[in-house]
Protein backbone atom coordinates (compact mmCIF):
# COMPACT_ATOMS: atom_id res chain seq x y z
CA UNK A 1 0.00 0.00 0.00
CA UNK A 2 2.43 2.06 0.65
CA UNK A 3 3.96 1.70 -2.30
CA UNK A 4 1.19 2.36 -4.42
CA UNK A 5 0.78 5.76 -2.61
CA UNK A 6 4.41 6.61 -3.51
CA UNK A 7 3.86 6.02 -6.92
CA UNK A 8 0.37 7.75 -7.28
CA UNK A 9 1.70 11.07 -5.52
CA UNK A 10 5.31 11.09 -7.15
CA UNK A 11 3.11 10.50 -10.84
CA UNK A 12 0.72 13.85 -9.24
CA UNK A 13 4.05 15.73 -8.94
CA UNK A 14 5.15 15.01 -11.88
CA UNK A 15 1.81 16.12 -13.89
CA UNK A 16 2.03 19.19 -11.79
CA UNK A 17 5.53 19.78 -11.98
CA UNK A 18 5.12 19.51 -16.09
CA UNK A 19 1.79 21.40 -16.25
CA UNK A 20 3.70 24.31 -14.49
CA UNK A 21 6.56 24.45 -16.76
CA UNK A 22 4.41 24.29 -19.66
CA UNK A 23 2.38 27.24 -18.50
CA UNK A 24 5.06 29.27 -17.75
CA UNK A 25 7.09 28.81 -20.97
CA UNK A 26 3.95 29.94 -22.56
CA UNK A 27 3.65 32.68 -20.09
CA UNK A 28 7.31 34.32 -20.64
CA UNK A 29 6.89 33.29 -24.14
CA UNK A 30 3.40 35.30 -24.83
CA UNK A 31 3.53 38.17 -22.14
CA UNK A 32 7.47 38.51 -20.35
CA UNK A 33 9.99 38.52 -23.17
CA UNK A 34 8.09 39.92 -26.12
CA UNK A 35 9.13 39.58 -30.12
CA UNK A 36 12.78 40.25 -30.36
CA UNK A 37 14.85 38.45 -33.00
CA UNK A 38 18.26 38.40 -30.89
CA UNK A 39 18.10 38.82 -27.20
CA UNK A 40 21.73 39.42 -27.26
CA UNK A 41 21.29 42.39 -29.02
CA UNK A 42 18.54 43.80 -27.22
CA UNK A 43 20.80 43.72 -23.76
CA UNK A 44 23.37 44.91 -25.68
CA UNK A 45 21.44 47.72 -27.03
CA UNK A 46 20.15 48.52 -23.08
CA UNK A 47 23.25 48.94 -21.92
CA UNK A 48 24.64 50.82 -24.16
CA UNK A 49 22.10 53.43 -23.83
CA UNK A 50 22.25 53.44 -20.16
CA UNK A 51 25.58 53.93 -20.90
CA UNK A 52 24.91 56.90 -22.56
CA UNK A 53 22.73 58.39 -20.21
CA UNK A 54 24.71 58.00 -17.61
CA UNK A 55 28.15 59.59 -18.79
CA UNK A 56 27.70 62.88 -19.31
CA UNK A 57 26.65 63.19 -15.68
CA UNK A 58 30.03 61.82 -14.68
CA UNK A 59 32.59 65.00 -14.67
CA UNK A 60 34.34 63.81 -10.72
CA UNK A 61 35.24 60.74 -9.39
CA UNK A 62 32.03 57.94 -8.95
CA UNK A 63 31.55 55.47 -6.45
CA UNK A 64 29.80 52.33 -7.80
CA UNK A 65 27.98 50.04 -5.55
CA UNK A 66 26.01 46.92 -5.59
CA UNK A 67 22.37 47.40 -4.83
CA UNK A 68 22.23 45.37 -1.77
CA UNK A 69 25.01 46.36 0.06
CA UNK A 70 25.02 47.40 3.48
CA UNK A 71 28.17 49.06 4.95
CA UNK A 72 30.17 51.10 7.88
CA UNK A 73 30.19 54.67 7.22
CA UNK A 74 33.60 54.50 7.41
CA UNK A 75 33.97 52.03 4.80
CA UNK A 76 32.43 54.91 2.50
CA UNK A 77 34.83 57.47 3.88
CA UNK A 78 37.97 55.89 3.59
CA UNK A 79 36.92 54.95 -0.23
CA UNK A 80 35.77 58.36 -0.95
CA UNK A 81 39.40 59.77 0.29
CA UNK A 82 41.66 57.13 -1.50
CA UNK A 83 43.95 58.88 -3.67
CA UNK A 84 44.12 56.02 -6.31
CA UNK A 85 42.56 55.50 -10.00
CA UNK A 86 40.69 52.75 -8.89
CA UNK A 87 39.82 51.59 -5.34
CA UNK A 88 38.31 48.49 -4.36
CA UNK A 89 36.70 47.79 -0.92
CA UNK A 90 37.86 44.29 -0.08
CA UNK A 91 37.28 42.46 2.84
CA UNK A 92 40.06 40.50 4.44
CA UNK A 93 38.25 37.65 5.37
CA UNK A 94 37.61 35.70 2.59
CA UNK A 95 34.07 33.85 2.30
CA UNK A 96 32.25 30.85 0.78
CA UNK A 97 29.96 32.28 -2.36
CA UNK A 98 31.73 36.04 -2.85
CA UNK A 99 33.89 37.34 -5.38
CA UNK A 100 37.05 36.47 -3.93
CA UNK A 101 40.30 38.66 -4.37
CA UNK A 102 43.83 38.06 -5.05
CA UNK A 103 46.43 40.91 -4.50
CA UNK A 104 49.85 41.40 -5.02
CA UNK A 105 51.39 43.79 -2.57
CA UNK A 106 48.89 46.95 -3.26
CA UNK A 107 47.87 45.35 -6.69
CA UNK A 108 44.50 43.54 -7.51
CA UNK A 109 45.41 40.66 -9.54
CA UNK A 110 42.29 39.32 -10.17
CA UNK A 111 38.11 39.17 -9.02
CA UNK A 112 36.13 36.03 -9.46
CA UNK A 113 34.65 33.45 -7.46
CA UNK A 114 37.04 30.50 -8.43
CA UNK A 115 40.42 32.07 -6.91
CA UNK A 116 41.39 29.12 -4.67
CA UNK A 117 40.86 29.72 -0.80
CA UNK A 118 44.45 29.45 -0.33
CA UNK A 119 45.15 31.87 -3.21
CA UNK A 120 42.23 34.55 -2.11
CA UNK A 121 43.30 38.17 0.52
CA UNK A 122 40.16 38.85 0.92
CA UNK A 123 36.15 39.25 -0.68
CA UNK A 124 34.90 42.08 -3.05
CA UNK A 125 32.38 44.09 -1.26
CA UNK A 126 30.57 45.63 -3.84
CA UNK A 127 32.27 49.12 -3.72
CA UNK A 128 34.62 50.92 -6.54
CA UNK A 129 35.87 53.83 -6.97
CA UNK A 130 36.84 55.02 -9.79
CA UNK A 131 38.97 58.80 -10.54
CA UNK A 132 37.64 61.09 -12.23
CA UNK A 133 40.75 61.09 -14.76
CA UNK A 134 40.27 57.44 -16.12
CA UNK A 135 36.40 57.93 -16.37
CA UNK A 136 36.81 58.18 -20.04
CA UNK A 137 38.77 55.22 -20.63
CA UNK A 138 36.20 53.27 -18.58
CA UNK A 139 33.46 53.83 -20.50
CA UNK A 140 35.47 53.15 -23.97
CA UNK A 141 36.15 49.63 -22.08
CA UNK A 142 32.59 49.16 -21.04
CA UNK A 143 32.06 49.79 -24.98
CA UNK A 144 34.44 47.25 -26.08
CA UNK A 145 33.09 44.98 -23.72
CA UNK A 146 29.79 45.35 -24.35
Amino acid sequence: MRLYNLFKYFFRFLILQVSLTFITIWYFDNYLIGDYFDGFLFIRDNLLEDRDRFYPFVTNDFICLHADLLFHPDILRKCVEHKSMICLAVERNTRDETMRVEIDQKNILQINKTIPFEDSHGNFIGMVKFHKEIVESLFDNISELI
